[in-house]
């Protein structure tokens, strides 16, 4: 079992994106349907859901 770990250099929501792509390929990999998103004002969930409703 291989698992693979990302490391980001800058923190913050510069690393959104990328991090939901992940998200999104490991649930599909899991067949995970539902996802919680946490998001202050929203940007990430409207990310999230351009993400994986593509």
């Amino acid at each position: 079992m291989d698992i693979q770990v990302t490391y980001f250099d800058q923190k913050g929501p510069v690393n959104t994106e990328a991090t939901l792509r992940i998200a999104q390929k490991r649930a599909a990999e899991l067949g995970i349907e539902q996802v919680v998103i946490a998001s202050t004002y929203g940007e990430a969930a409207r990310k999230a859901l351009e993400i994986f409703d593509s």
